[in-house]
């Protein structure tokens, strides 16, 4: 059992005979004196966790503390650095990039965009069909076996992504081919139901190859289109339809309330009145990032709610006289990754009875774009509405009342930012006073989808690291000097990961608080000796140095500075170790026997002058060493 002894808690740290050099002992000292580690800097703050632990904790209050690349620091918040940007259209050459130019011309003035031709102006007008009405038919395919299905009279067309469904829809153009001039064409769904509000996209793809609409609902293929069959004799180039890869527009984000959605297909209806493509009709293919199970179903041909069946609706204008339009769409905009758009911003000169209005849409590069904005209403700066994305396009629609007067757009600015994909901090050295040991390491963020933090430890100031996670011991790093590092990443440059703080615990020596004795008693004769040793421990067990003052109560006995004890006086005594200035003391207990005979005493020593008639009596008694009494003792006299 072990021999401890409190008085008052104050004095120094550690033990007995270890040799702690002098200038160890004077180094904690001093260092007790003051806070355990500099806290003279805003960062690291450390607390002392009342354990015999302290926690450094950096928030990042003072950026100086740091080194840090490609951030941003602020009071318990590191993020990415934001990267903004501009695209500008301007010159001829960023006009003459552009993907559509109908009815503009980017020569006429160059460096402007301006309307072409006026002379053909006329009214604007629209004309919308149930394609029920003007010819056509509709259909879903379905990727479910058995795959010779057909459901060209089914009352709804489904679209589903697992276990897909994909729509097919055709109609004559011919009641649209009298008009001089289309500007623009959507097919028209109206929702009827759906599984859940899951949201689901779907893109509409022109249609490479005849196809029949059947009279099935379910039913086994006899002339209809099925998901491997176009009609009653021809298959499909490859199951579940043949398209273009390239969708004509996506429409975005359809949940299940029940209205209507359009597809632009603009371009698409003015070559299949030019006859540059065959008119086979359009699919529509849905999708999304996630697994959606969930089925959306359109009203179709054969819908019981004539209102719900699809429209084709196109507007025109007549060259009677009244509106000449233009449309131009800028070039593909490339951002180089995922970016948040800012303001778009434009210059115009625009006459009497003329208009002009710009819209936006963003996508991937690889086809899949967002539906077109509503017009833009401030020309020095509106807010863009299109989803972040990759890339962006402007479209500019154009038009005058009046064939003398044309307007004309002279710049447009798009503004973008996004953040940096990568940045990394460094914090300066720790080096904590009284340090024992570290333990665990821990950290504060908030992650958004795509966005990382990893974290680094250093022992030799940064010039080599080894990477820790959250919640690791540090019990074994045996160096006193530490310093972390932080690295911040993200594949989606429209979010950033925000690091909140980075903490290390540590073990620490504190004021000396008990003091350990290696022997809680001894007994012993006065022939032997004991060297005996103290341990000074603070209030958590940890060893501590400190200068040992060495008392025995025994009033013959002695102990020397290093804690050799010699026993003196037969009895009980104690034999204690103090602090410097006694304010805590433990001791040992020894029981001092008495030792082997060092000398025997004769009494009475000197018996004066006998005669040869005197008798005189001796007794002989024996001393150990240190003058102990051992009684009588059987002794051979002799004279």
């Amino acid at each position: 059992m072990r021999n401890e002894t409190r008085r008052m808690q104050i004095a120094r740290p550690m033990g007995r005979k270890k040799s702690f050099p002098i200038w160890l002992i004077l180094l904690l000292l001093v260092s007790n004196l003051l806070i355990l580690v500099d806290n003279s800097s805003s960062d690291p703050t450390v607390q002392d966790n009342a354990d015999g632990t302290m926690t450094a904790t950096w928030s990042f209050q003072n950026s100086p503390n740091y080194t840090y690349q490609n951030l941003s620091i602020s009071p318990d918040n590191v993020t990415l650095n934001t990267i903004s940007s501009q695209f500008l259209d301007t010159s001829l050459e960023d006009f003459q990039q552009g993907t559509v130019f109908f009815n503009v011309n980017v020569s006429l003035d160059p460096g402007n965009v301006t309307l072409d031709d006026t002379v053909s102006a006329g009214t604007p007008q629209f004309i919308e069909y149930p394609i029920g009405l003007i010819g056509g038919g509709d259909a879903y395919i379905s990727g479910v076996p058995p795959l010779n299905r057909n459901y060209g009279m089914a009352p709804t067309l489904d679209a589903r992504i697992v276990d897909e469904k994909r729509i097919l829809v055709q109609f004559t153009i011919t009641p649209f081919q009298n008009f001089d001039l289309i500007t623009s064409a959507e097919l028209r769904l109206s929702l009827d139901s759906a599984d859940s509000a899951t949201p689901v996209n779907i893109s509409l793809h022109q249609v490479n190859a005849s196809w029949k609409e059947g009279q099935g609902n379910n039913d086994p293929m006899v002339d209809g289109v099925t998901w491997q069959e176009r009609d009653a004799t021809n298959s499909w180039a490859t199951d579940g339809g043949d398209f273009d890869v390239v969708p004509e527009d996506v429409v975005i984000d359809i949940r299940d309330q029940p209205t209507w959605y359009r597809w632009d297909m603009t371009q698409l209806f003015r070559s299949w009145i030019n006859g540059t493509v065959p008119n086979y009709g359009v699919i529509l293919i849905p999708y999304s990032s996630a697994v959606v199970m969930e089925e959306k179903r359109f009203g179709s041909i054969q819908s019981p709610v004539p209102g719900n069946r699809p429209r084709v609706r196109a507007n025109y204008v007549s060259t009677e006289g009244g509106i000449a339009n233009g449309t131009f769409i800028s070039r593909v905009m490339d951002g180089q990754s995922t970016a948040n758009w800012g303001n778009i911003s434009w210059n115009t000169t625009l006459p009497g009875q003329t208009n002009m209005s710009i819209h936006t849409r963003s996508g991937d590069c690889l086809g899949n774009w967002s539906s077109w904005s509503q017009a833009y209403s401030s020309p020095v700066g509106s807010l863009i509405t299109s989803p972040p994305n990759r890339c962006i396009q402007y479209k500019v629609e154009m038009e005058t009342l009046n064939r003398t007067k044309r307007p004309v757009l002279e710049e447009v600015r798009i503004d973008y930012w996004k953040y940096a994909p990568e940045g990394s901090l460094e914090t300066e050295d720790l080096t904590p006073g009284n340090w024992v040991n570290w333990e665990e390491f821990n950290a504060s963020s908030v992650l958004q989808p795509g966005t990382n933090v990893t974290y680094w430890y250093s022992t030799t100031s940064g010039a080599s690291w080894t990477e820790i996670f959250r919640g690791e011991s540090l019990q074994s790093v045996s160096s006193q000097t530490i310093r972390f590092r932080a690295n911040l990443t993200t594949s989606n440059t429209t979010q950033t990961p925000n690091l909140l703080d980075m903490r290390i615990t540590y073990q620490f020596y504190g004021d000396l608080d008990h003091i350990h004795m290696s022997l809680p008693a001894w007994i012993g004769t006065t022939d032997e000796w004991i060297d005996l040793d103290a341990t000074g421990h603070d209030s958590f067990h940890h060893d501590i140095p400190f200068a040992q003052k060495w008392e025995t109560d025994d009033p013959w006995g002695s102990v020397n500075a290093s804690g050799v004890y010699l026993p003196g006086k037969v009895g009980t005594w104690r034999v204690y170790c103090n602090n410097s200035n006694d304010s805590i003391s433990n001791y040992t207990v020894v029981d001092v026997l008495a030792g082997r005979t060092s000398r025997i005493g004769v009494d009475p020593w000197d018996p004066g002058i006998l005669t040869t008639d005197n008798n005189v009596l001796f007794n002989a008694t024996g001393y150990d060493l240190r003058g102990n009494p051992l009684g009588p003792v059987v002794a051979n006299w002799s004279v």
